[in-house]
């Protein structure tokens, strides 16, 4: 499931969102439901800044990876209360 997970999140993370909430309701635990949007949205983060660098040039790259880091890292203490 992880895996597929971070396999979607390199396109996109709203069918994980979408699947993964649904299935939170009681086809799977909520905590591994959780670890898949997370596992999600950060390998699209690291997508997008790798197309931003790619695009843009490094500096770019880093810029927009170091907002997104920020942005993984809250969504993973969130997650971690």
């Amino acid at each position: 499931m992880l895996a597929t997970a971070a396999l979607s999140g390199i396109a996109d993370v709203d069918a994980v969102v979408i699947s993964m909430s649904r299935m939170a309701l009681g086809v799977i635990d909520p905590t591994l439901a959780g670890r898949a949007i997370l596992l999600a949205t950060g390998v699209n983060t690291l997508v997008k800044a790798g197309l931003a660098a790619s695009t843009g040039g490094m500096a770019l790259g880093l810029r927009v990876g170091s907002v997104s880091a920020l942005a993984v890292a809250a969504g993973l203490l969130a997650a971690s209360r």
